[in-house]
């Protein structure tokens, strides 16, 4: 992704002499042509017609799951066998991840919906008891017969390795359970503050400017007063939840904690690590190693206030002169549509398959997208959602079209079309969240 990411800013340099006359407009609109009611999800066309059908499904879905070691009491007892309880443990995860995806996405586009994060855990945590006994009983396959067992069925051949990590997983308790659902609500609780803080508005030369809505107007604007205002008034918002935010914080961090020594590790770091395959002291000797090196990051911060102190002729450079525009420079701005056309035209390189599923990512009439702003919803940076069995979703919770918004766009777009090739290349869901079967398995991905 890093080649191709060059490849992105590279033609974005190159598209800036065509794109001046948009830098220049006052009324520079992301969403030209009244399109913005394009770009918002349809979650109705891409999972579930309506809520209530999403329910129906789930409590569906859950009964599957409690059926599963009735009617698979023993799975190892023939190859044929194994590979039928597999496939339908993978199904179930998938349909989960499903739910799971819907109900966030919901959370995120109206921040009101604090009850769909939680129904979202209360279905994890179900599913998840309702596989525990799966893996206990998968690690208890001997070596030689699973790798016999896979020779007659390959079908079993892409689950051998979440299987193997299963031997080395502690089993899931009641109180593990239990713990987990005290660290799922700090986020949900943390973006309904953000989305209800009232951040207010600048005064600019051109008119009133919202500090939730055009932020990256304000930090970009020539006008150092308006800059200034705009970033006072933004740490005057996040300072009205403070202490809310110090409380969810220590909270998240002591019940994480909490809950990786219940599973037998030391904090929570150590546990996710160890999803990653990595040791503690190993990142942090990595760690180490950047930070004795951080000179060179130094030198080019200094550099860049010199730099900037002599270009607009500061005496001090503030943070809110960080973001200053050159001097004579307009700085770009690119619609939707034209930085789609940016992505499509960088990422040609990578083939066919790449453009297909990032033409139906990108295309707004698929539903796919919400970038378009309205109240309440999540002020969340950029992210893609998804794994394999459904489509994934691209949400950017502020787009105004500057250059580090087109760089969110691109870098999660590239997540986006990362489950769409999994999803081309029959990757099973057990495999698509990157990580292996382990202690750290998030309750949004049930694991075995």
């Amino acid at each position: 992704m890093i080649y191709s990411m060059r490849r992105i800013l590279a033609l974005v340099a190159a598209a800036l002499p065509a794109f001046a006359p948009a830098a220049l407009a006052q009324a520079f609109d992301p969403f030209p042509g009244g399109t913005a009611g394009l770009y918002r999800f349809d979650l109705e066309k891409n999972f579930f017609p309506s809520l209530a059908v999403e329910q129906a499904e789930a409590a569906a879905l859950l009964a599957r799951a409690t059926r599963l070691a009735a009617d698979h009491p023993r799975p190892a007892r023939s190859a044929e066998a194994l590979e039928r309880f597999l496939l339908a443990m993978d199904s179930i995860r998938l349909l989960a991840v499903k739910h799971l995806t819907y109900l966030s996405l919901r959370a995120n586009v109206d921040t009101r919906e604090v009850a769909a994060t939680s129904v979202g855990n209360a279905l994890a945590d179900s599913v998840n008891r309702a596989l525990a006994f799966a893996g206990p009983m998968l690690a208890a396959i001997p070596e030689d017969t699973l790798r016999r067992f896979a020779a007659e069925r390959p079908g079993i051949t892409p689950f051998l390795f979440s299987i193997r990590q299963a031997r080395a997983a502690p089993p899931v308790d009641s109180a593990a359970a239990v713990a987990r659902e005290m660290t799922q609500w700090q986020p949900a609780l943390f973006w309904a503050l953000l989305g209800e803080t009232e951040w207010g508005t600048v005064q600019a030369p051109e008119g009133v400017l919202d500090v939730r809505r055009q932020m990256n107007q304000v930090l970009n604007h020539p006008d150092r007063a308006v800059r200034e205002a705009g970033f006072r008034q933004y740490q005057r918002g996040r300072a009205r939840h403070r202490g809310s935010y110090a409380l969810l914080l220590s909270g998240n961090v002591s019940s994480r904690n909490a809950v990786a020594r219940l599973r037998g590790f030391r904090s929570f770091p150590e546990e996710w690590y160890a999803g990653l395959f990595l040791r503690t002291d190993d990142v942090r000797g990595v760690l180490r190693a950047l930070a004795a090196r951080g000179e060179a990051n130094r030198r080019y911060e200094r550099d860049r206030v010199a730099h900037l102190r002599r270009a607009a002729g500061l005496d001090t450079v503030h943070a809110w002169d960080l973001t200053l525009p050159e001097p004579g420079m307009d700085t770009p701005r690119f619609t939707v549509p034209e930085a789609s056309r940016v992505l499509r035209e960088a990422l040609a390189v990578l083939g066919p398959g790449y453009a297909r599923q990032l033409n139906a990512l990108l295309d707004p009439r698929n539903g796919r997208l919400d970038m378009a702003p309205r109240e309440y919803r999540a002020m969340r940076p950029g992210f893609s959602s998804g794994a394999v069995g459904f489509p994934s979703m691209f949400y950017q919770g502020q787009y105004e079209g500057y250059l580090p918004d087109v760089v969110i766009f691109a870098h999660e777009i590239g997540h986006g079309v990362q489950n769409g090739l999994m999803e081309d290349n029959g990757v099973a869901s057990v495999n698509s969240g990157g990580r292996g079967t382990s202690p750290s398995r998030s309750p949004a991905s049930p694991s075995c």
